[in-house]
């Protein structure tokens, strides 16, 4: 519903991604309704084209901080459903290619890539995922930040061939969700770093992350649900309610 994009708009978030395995449950006026409506409240959007713009961008450009980022969303599959065209694929060839023509992109400083995949409910993380992962940073990405499972997959620090470092989290979990049990109602927010030398690309100096979970209707830092977030993330990078998140990061580069 529109309604929503505003509401997100409202608690601070400035991008979404739209490619998941219910990208096309509306079918190709779905999209193209959603397009419009993020158009409308000023909110990027990634991942998706409109029916009748086959050459459309799917990804998503967005400054911050003087670092210029491009987001990219894939799907990994659209619960049988057609819809190939209007939803970017995280195993095809375009999306390799459209990371490459962006990493060659001198006014790009970097690329973050939000494939929608893996396993539901399961915490491991397939050899598939980590491959693609992988072939996402050798091609030019510095991160890569996953969902669908619907609870927590681990992170990586990853370094290329050329030695750019870059970062995997294959699943944050659920933010909102209707779904009962721990491992269902915790998430995380994940935080990255990055600096700009004059000239350069950007690269990763640090990440954090901050639990969550999700009482009733209300999202809550946080606490012993059973969940063990040290098994997933470590201790040492994650974020307290009381801790400085930028004294955090940048004493522990």
């Amino acid at each position: 519903h529109p309604r929503l994009l505003s509401d997100l708009q409202d608690s601070g978030i400035d991008l979404i991604t739209a490619a998941n395995n219910h990208a096309t449950d509306r079918k190709q006026i779905g999209i193209d309704q959603t397009l419009l409506a993020a158009q409308k409240a000023g909110l990027l959007i990634t991942g998706v084209r409109k029916s009748d713009a086959p050459d459309m961008a799917v990804h998503a450009i967005a400054t911050i901080k003087n670092i210029r980022t491009a987001f990219i969303g894939c799907a990994e599959v659209l619960n049988g459903n057609a819809g190939e065209k209007q939803v970017l694929n995280c195993e095809s060839k375009e999306i390799f290619d459209l990371i490459k023509k962006l990493a060659a992109d001198k006014a790009i400083d970097a690329i973050v890539i939000l494939p929608h995949w893996g396993v539901e409910y399961s915490s491991v993380v397939r050899d598939y995922q980590r491959d693609y992962a992988h072939r996402y940073l050798e091609a030019g990405a510095l991160a890569v930040v996953g969902s669908h499972p619907h609870v927590l997959q681990p992170w990586e620090k990853y370094t290329t061939r050329n030695k750019r470092e870059g970062v995997i989290f294959y699943s944050l979990g659920n933010f909102v969700a209707a779904q009962e049990g721990a491992d269902r109602q915790t998430g995380a927010f994940f935080y990255l770093g990055l600096t700009k030398a004059k000239g350069e690309k950007a690269r990763v100096f640090n990440g954090a992350y901050a639990p969550i979970y999700r009482q009733q209707l209300s999202i809550i830092p946080f606490t012993d649900t059973g969940v063990n977030l040290n098994e997933f993330y470590g201790a040492r990078m994650r974020v307290g309610i009381l801790d400085q998140l930028k004294k955090k990061m940048c004493s522990q580069n």
